[in-house]
C-alpha cells in the first residue's frame, strides 16, 4: 500500500534523471582552478571600496582595509566581478566583531555562520 504523504517514485525517477543531465561541478574545476592560481579572470584593476557605502563608520573602513589586505586571490575575483559585496561583508564582519564585543562577557564561546570565506581573516586580526 503506498504512503498517501510521499509522491510517486516516478517523481524521484524524474529528479535523478534530470540531476544526471545536469551540469557537473567538477566540469568546473579547470575553470575555478586557474582563477584561483591568478592564471585567468585576474581583475584589472585594484580592489577597492566606495566610500560614500562605508557611512562614515571607522569599524567598517577598518574591517574594509583588512579584508583589501588579506585578499586571496580568489576572492580578488570575487570583490571586483560582485559590485559592492565588499562593502557588504565589512559590513557584515562590523556588525559581528560589535555584537561579539557585547556579549563577550557573558560567554566564552561565540557561533555564527560566517557569510564568505573573505571575511576569515578580519575576525583573526580585529578581535
Amino acid at each position: 500500500m503506498p504512503d498517501k504523504y510521499l509522491p510517486d517514485i516516478s517523481v524521484y525517477e524524474r529528479f535523478l534523471k534530470d540531476s544526471n543531465l545536469a551540469p557537473r561541478v567538477t566540469s568546473l574545476r579547470n575553470h575555478f582552478e586557474n582563477i584561483t592560481d591568478g592564471t585567468s579572470q585576474v581583475p584589472s584593476k585594484p580592489i577597492s571600496y566606495h566610500k560614500e557605502l562605508i557611512f562614515n563608520d571607522s569599524h567598517i573602513l577598518k574591517c574594509c582595509k583588512y579584508l583589501i589586505n588579506n585578499i586571496s586571490i580568489f576572492c580578488k575575483h570575487y570583490y571586483a566581478s560582485i559590485p559592492y559585496v565588499l562593502e557588504e561583508d565589512a559590513r557584515i564582519a562590523s556588525a559581528i566583531i560589535k555584537y561579539f564585543n557585547i556579549v563577550k562577557s557573558t560567554t566564552n564561546h561565540f557561533c555564527f555562520y560566517e557569510p564568505s570565506g573573505g571575511s576569515i581573516p578580519i575576525f583573526a586580526q580585529i578581535a
